[in-house]
């Protein structure tokens, strides 16, 4: 990525930091790595705006680059590791989890929400005990977010 962009002069700036986080959130994104641009960028001590910047500018200059959609099931082991569940429980949680994501996935729903909301709120609703703080820390998305989409979850698969 950051070839074409070197034969083609159209990133032509100083920051070459920010290009390399941005080339590498577009080469994890199209081999469906979960990564956010949040950590990338902290990783490397760049701004987050910046590297965003950088990447939107990438997807317009380069059309074959086409970012799939972020699958909430590959964030579920990152989220269950963090978060206070025994060390027996966390392979059954993120296998209930999965299948909750799976139906949900399935309903027009889903469209268009936060994969790391849909997958903090699996969480949560396959963990006994959890509370939507501590899920809300773990995964760092909002208590609103995760309260919107357990309540969704629980109302469109039926749970209690």
């Amino acid at each position: 990525i950051l070839e074409k962009s070197k034969r083609r002069k159209c990133l032509a700036t100083k920051e070459t930091i920010a290009k390399t986080c941005a080339a590498f959130y577009a080469a994890c994104r199209e081999v469906n790595i979960s990564k956010e641009i949040r950590q990338i960028a902290k990783s490397q001590n760049v701004y987050e705006k910046r590297v965003r910047m950088i990447y939107r500018f990438m997807l317009r200059e380069f059309p074959e680059l086409e970012p799939k959609p972020d699958d909430p099931k590959l964030k579920l082991q990152k989220m269950i590791t963090g978060m206070s569940v025994k060390q027996e429980d966390q392979l059954k949680a993120q296998i209930k989890a999965g299948k909750m994501i799976e139906r949900f996935s399935k309903l027009s729903e889903s469209s268009g929400r936060n994969p790391s909301g849909i997958a903090a709120a699996a969480v949560y609703l396959s963990v006994k005990g959890l509370t939507q703080n501590e899920a809300s820390e773990c995964s760092g998305v909002s208590l609103s977010t995760i309260a919107s989409n357990v309540k969704i979850m629980r109302k469109v698969l039926k749970l209690n």
